[in-house]
C-alpha cells in the first residue's frame, strides 16, 4: 500500500463527487485536516472510518488501499495482495509492542528491585517496599496487555 497514491486516489474521487475536503470531513465527523493529511499522504484513513468513506466516494476498501480503481479480472489479486500487505504491518507491530513490553517489565523488574534493596538498607527489613511491590504489580498487570497488543489488548482485557 502506497500512502501517496492512496491520497492522490482520495483526492480524485472526492473532486468527482464535487466535494470539498471540508464537506468530506463533514459527512466523515472529521476535521478537514485529516482529510488533507490524506491526500497528501501523510497518513491514512483509521480503519473507523473507512468503510463511511468508501460508500462516499463510491469505491471499495480494495481500492482505496490500492490508490487505483480495480477492474473485476483483478480484483481477487489485489484483495490478497493488501491483506498480506496488512498483515505484515500488523506482525511488525506485534515485533515492536514486544520489544517495548520486554522493556517496560525489565524497567519494571529493576525498579521493584532498588525499592527492596533501599528499604533493607534503610530498615533492616521488607517493609514500605512491599506497599511499592504492591502497586508496581498491579499497574503492570494492568498495563501489560495494553502495551503488548495495543487497541486489541484493552478490548480484549476489558472483555468487550
Amino acid at each position: 500500500m502506497n500512502q501517496i497514491a492512496t491520497g492522490k486516489f482520495i483526492a480524485g474521487c472526492r473532486k468527482e463527487k464535487g466535494l470539498t475536503q471540508a464537506q468530506l470531513a463533514e459527512k466523515l465527523n472529521i476535521t478537514d485536516r485529516a482529510v488533507s493529511k490524506w491526500e497528501t499522504g501523510k497518513c491514512m484513513p483509521d480503519s473507523s472510518i473507512m468503510l463511511a468513506l468508501c460508500n462516499i466516494l463510491d469505491v471499495t476498501v480494495n481500492e482505496l488501499l490500492t490508490g487505483e480503481r480495480i477492474e473485476m479480472d483483478h480484483y481477487e489479486e489485489k484483495v490478497n495482495e493488501n491483506l498480506i500487505e496488512l498483515k505484515r504491518k500488523d506482525e511488525n507491530n506485534m515485533n515492536k509492542n514486544a520489544i517495548i513490553a520486554t522493556i517496560y517489565t525489565i524497567a519494571m523488574v529493576i525498579g521493584i528491585m532498588v525499592c527492596c534493596i533501599c528499604d533493607i538498607a534503610v530498615s533492616g527489613a521488607l517493609t514500605w517496599s512491599l506497599i511499592v511491590l504492591s502497586a508496581v504489580l498491579v499497574t503492570w498487570i494492568v498495563s501489560f496487555p495494553v502495551i503488548l497488543l495495543g487497541k486489541k489488548g484493552v478490548r480484549s482485557h476489558l472483555h468487550f
